[in-house]
């Protein structure tokens, strides 16, 4: 069997190259959270009367948040799904909308953190998982030829945190931390078109 490797380059060309322009960051992190609802509705878990996704985007702060209130991931999978790379696991896609298995991944290239926090029913932890953008873009300058698994040492992290609030609750929560001057034109640009349109 071969020994195959992958290059850190691998990591960069499956992000920047498929998601090179910002706007499509929030088609992939809602229809994720449409998605994992489906699955869990799937694995017959009880609908949820207000189930939504809330983006908030903090354009003083450079912070965009994206949360649903739909099941999380189970314990068991959330740290290989994080690390997993066009490993799609949807089982039927016809009845999906995102398809790829990196779109979690497309803001690593336009900020310096991307931050995931999992909150599982019943479990009394949030499980975290964070893509250090700044570490990655330094990598890329400074030892490109890194293989992409000794690489993940050091731009990912994982850990948990106690959750304070009532342990049945669960949600999924995007943090894209500090993103760059390109995300934050696009932001500034359609608050100015949206003050322009209520202005008439």
């Amino acid at each position: 069997m071969a020994n195959v490797k992958f290059g850190l380059r691998l990591l960069e060309t499956l992000t920047s190259a498929l998601y090179d322009n910002p706007i499509v960051l929030f088609r992939e992190y809602v229809q994720n959270s449409v998605d994992a609802y489906k699955r869990a509705l799937s694995k017959n878990f009880k609908a949820i009367d207000n189930f939504l996704v809330n983006i908030d985007i903090d354009k003083d702060n450079r912070l965009i948040t994206v949360f649903d209130n739909g099941y999380g991931i189970p314990e068991k999978e959330f740290r290989n799904t994080m690390t997993d790379i066009g490993l799609d696991t949807k089982s039927d896609l016809s009845n999906q909308i995102g398809f790829r298995g990196i779109g979690r991944l497309s803001a690593i290239p336009f900020c310096k953190n991307l931050i995931f926090k999992n909150k599982p029913q019943g479990n009394k932890n949030i499980f975290i998982f964070s893509w250090d953008g700044k570490a990655f873009n330094d990598m890329l300058i400074k030892d490109s030829t890194a293989e992409l698994s000794a690489a993940f040492d050091v731009i990912t992290t994982y850990s948990t945190e106690e959750y304070k609030g009532d342990i049945n609750d669960h949600f999924f929560h995007v943090f894209i931390e500090d993103y760059n001057d390109e995300i934050d034109e696009l932001v500034r640009e359609k608050i100015n078109k949206q003050k322009i349109k209520n202005s008439n």
